[in-house]
């Protein structure tokens, strides 16, 4: 009797968990829509150094934060395809290569929308973020040309404007806090002493950046940073 009891039991279990399992796989799918059906794409705003035209970097970024109907600010993920990014050139006639990855999602209610220029754009960019298939922000934003890609040859000759562009800050807490330690150090006598001890041993590569032109000089068996990388 027992034998036949228990083994009639054991498919009902069986059953049960499946049935839980999916139940509790439903209403996470459930929340999850529910989640993102809260964002309200004209609350939402967009800001990030991306939408400067005057900031050239490898990779271009802006930062697109989820808000909801009462104005809040979202804190947890409203699902990885939430927001869409698409970025064109404003000038039909300019064909530039743009590669626009899809939004990182940072699980904390905001996304990374990164792209990358592989050509300077003359006549400026219009960035699309979309959120299912609707206008987020202030989208479609316009950067005004030129754009330039990264590797162009177009020098800032004001460092104070340049260092300003870049929201560079007046100092480095890291590098201040790392050099507590050495108040006494005699840079000049460094560049002296440096070479000479260790020349043999690796290598000491300078660079400097003149007229946006790259240079360095070096002493030892390296003579660049990409031998070591």
């Amino acid at each position: 009797m027992f034998p036949e009891h228990a083994t009639s039991v054991e498919p009902l279990r069986s059953c049960s968990f499946s049935q839980f399992l999916g139940f509790i796989l439903l209403c996470s799918v459930n929340l999850l829509g529910c989640y993102s059906e809260q964002i309200s794409p004209e609350r939402c705003f967009v800001v990030g150094p991306g939408l400067n035209p005057d900031i050239v970097l490898p990779v271009r970024y802006f930062i697109i934060q989820a808000v909801d109907s009462n104005g809040e600010n979202l804190t947890l993920s409203p699902g990885a395809d939430a927001f869409k990014v698409k970025i064109s050139p404003l000038n039909k006639q300019e064909h530039v290569r743009i590669h626009v990855p899809p939004p990182l999602d940072r699980k904390d209610g905001s996304f990374l929308a990164r792209y990358r220029l592989y050509g300077t754009v003359l006549g400026g960019l219009k960035v699309e973020v979309l959120h299912q298939g609707v206008a987020v922000a202030k989208s479609p934003y316009t950067i005004h040309g030129p754009v330039y890609h990264e590797y162009c040859d177009c020098p800032e000759e004001d460092p104070l404007v340049w260092e300003s562009t870049m929201r560079c800050p007046a100092e480095e807490p890291q590098i201040l806090k790392d050099f507590e330690s050495f108040p006494a150090i005699d840079l000049q006598h460094l560049r002296q002493e440096v070479p000479r001890r260790f020349a043999n041993r690796g290598g000491l590569v300078h660079y400097a950046i003149i007229n946006n032109q790259l240079y360095r000089r070096h002493s030892g068996k390296i003579h660049r940073l990409q031998d070591v990388l």
